[in-house]
């Protein structure tokens, strides 16, 4: 079974408004499991305690966009779906950004990527929007622990 991840971290600017190291975050959220589908995603938090704001920034552990792809594919990491946010209704959502054709490098028949992606639209992608919301919650409870209450996402 594979997983599907997202860890997160943070830091809190300080009086100058520069960040310092990044700590990671310990989530309660259990990481969602798939037979074909894995992704180890990042969630980036810098929390202002000025206006007590926190913007995100979702990353995947070897590249800059987070993603996920079909795991049993002969492609080394590359991502079949990425991801990014965007704030609605004041919290971060996720957005997802499907590949429109097969991936160069891709081992998988035409019809076998159609088929995987018709199960990324039909299954995977409500449980991943789920599983998002879920860890947006376990983050602001984490940051209440802390005292620094999330008033406001960017």
């Amino acid at each position: 079974m594979n997983k599907i991840v997202f860890n997160a971290d943070y830091s809190i600017l300080d009086s100058n408004g520069e960040e310092g190291l990044p700590h990671m975050m310990e989530l309660s959220t259990p990481a969602l499991t798939d037979d074909g589908w894995l992704a180890d995603n990042t969630i980036s938090i810098t929390y202002d305690p000025v206006d007590e704001s926190a913007t995100i920034k979702l990353t995947d552990e070897y590249y800059e966009a987070a993603g996920t792809t079909y795991a049993n594919d002969i492609l080394d990491r590359g991502h079949f779906v990425t991801f990014s946010s965007k704030i609605v209704n004041g919290k971060p959502k996720l957005i997802f950004h499907e590949a429109k054709s097969k991936p160069e490098g891709s081992g998988l028949s035409n019809v076998d990527f159609k088929k995987q992606m018709t199960y990324f639209d039909d299954v995977l992608k409500d449980k991943i929007e789920e599983y998002f919301d879920k860890i947006i919650k376990d983050i602001e409870k984490y940051f209440d622990t802390l005292e620094c209450p999330i008033r406001e996402w960017d």
